[in-house]
């Protein structure tokens, strides 16, 4: 990283917090990027169908229960991973219908902090 990146970097924390920023501060801020209400609904379905039946919903079955199409359902799959709440494990067996895995920080984004 060039100095006038560190630097940048190091005004926008500093911005943001309102002082320059100490260890305490370098740990308590929350760098998880945000998600949406929409993504964390998406996001819900995932969680609870793994929880209740051992395996992920289809892209139909969660459209259909938040009213959303395939493809909307699946635009906020890729949102969520870019942001690495989910994960796409398709393996050519399978097929991509129940390929999409809710990580660790997905888990604990809809269980307030725990799995």
């Amino acid at each position: 990283m060039s100095d006038e990146m560190k630097n940048k970097l190091w005004d926008a924390v500093t911005k943001f917090i309102g002082h320059a920023p100490t260890m305490y501060d370098i740990h308590t801020i929350d760098m998880t990027p945000p998600i949406t209400s929409a993504q964390m609904l998406v996001l819900k379905q995932y969680v609870h169908r793994r929880k209740l039946c051992g395996v992920s919903p289809t892209l139909r079955q969660v459209g259909g229960a938040l009213g959303k199409s395939k493809s909307t359902v699946y635009e906020h799959l890729g949102m969520l991973a870019d942001k690495g709440f989910m994960v796409n494990q398709t393996s050519d067996k399978e097929g991509y219908a129940r390929g999409w895995q809710p990580t660790i920080q997905g888990f604990m984004a809809v269980n307030g902090g725990g799995v």
